[in-house]
Parts: C-alpha cells; structure tokens; sequence
C-alpha cells in the first residue's frame, strides 16, 4: 500500500490540514470522519468534536494549541502524533510547508495506544517525508 497524494481538509490561518490518499484510492482518516451520522449517538458527537479540534488546530500557532489533551505527541513514537476524542483517535504528523498530515483513525478500546496502530502511523509519515522531499 503506497501513497499517491494527499487531499485537502481545511486550510487555517497558521496550517493547512490534509488527508493521506493511497495508491489504491482510500483516504483513510476522511473516511473515518465521516463514518458516524447522527443515529449513532456519541460516536456522533465525539467525531464533531473532533473536527472542531481539527479546525481550531488550523487556526492556531504552532505549538499553541490550547488543550493538550484533544493534540499530543503519541507516547513512544517518532514524529506521530493524534487528535483525541474521547475514544477516537486520528493519526497526524507534521509535513514541510505549514502541512498538518492526517493518516488515519481508530477507536481506542485500551489505555494505551496500540503498537501496531502507532508503527503504521510512523511508517506512513516516513514514506510520505520520503516522497515530499
């Protein structure tokens, strides 16, 4: 599964937000942000937030982000890092330009992050910074 691209989510004052697109045409975390409808109760609700953290994050200094538990560093990782929301979690790193990537989305049934989620973040942030430059 390779890269092709990325595809635009918002763009704010300080940062522009994207989507990783894949070779086969899969965006992943767009597809996790729309998952939920209103039917689905709090998965709902907790995926608006979420976007909303997404949208304040773009219009945001670097590193002024004013709830440092909706954005974080992921524990143990290298260059990774999520937009929390209650159990949901999506995958970002930081790209050259001003570019906020986002990977892909999971729903968090342990306290920690899981391995396996966190080398597929890594793995796709260094073979995406492998292509960009």
């Amino acid at each position: 599964m390779g890269i092709a691209g990325t595809a635009p989510v918002t763009r704010g004052k300080h940062f522009k937000v994207e989507a990783l697109v894949l070779t086969t045409g899969d965006v992943p975390a767009r597809a996790f942000l729309t998952q939920f409808s209103k039917e689905d109760g709090k998965w709902f609700r907790q995926q608006a937030r979420m976007l909303a953290s997404i949208d304040v994050f773009a219009n945001t200094p670097h590193g002024r982000f004013l709830n440092r538990e909706m954005f974080k560093a992921v524990e143990n990782s290298k260059g990774v890092f999520a937009f929390k929301a209650f159990q949901l979690r999506l995958y970002c790193f930081y790209a050259p330009g001003g570019r906020l990537i986002l990977a892909f989305g999971v729903i968090k049934q342990k306290d920690k992050h899981d391995a396996r989620d966190i080398r597929r973040a890594e793995e796709l942030r260094d073979e995406f910074l492998k292509t960009v430059k």
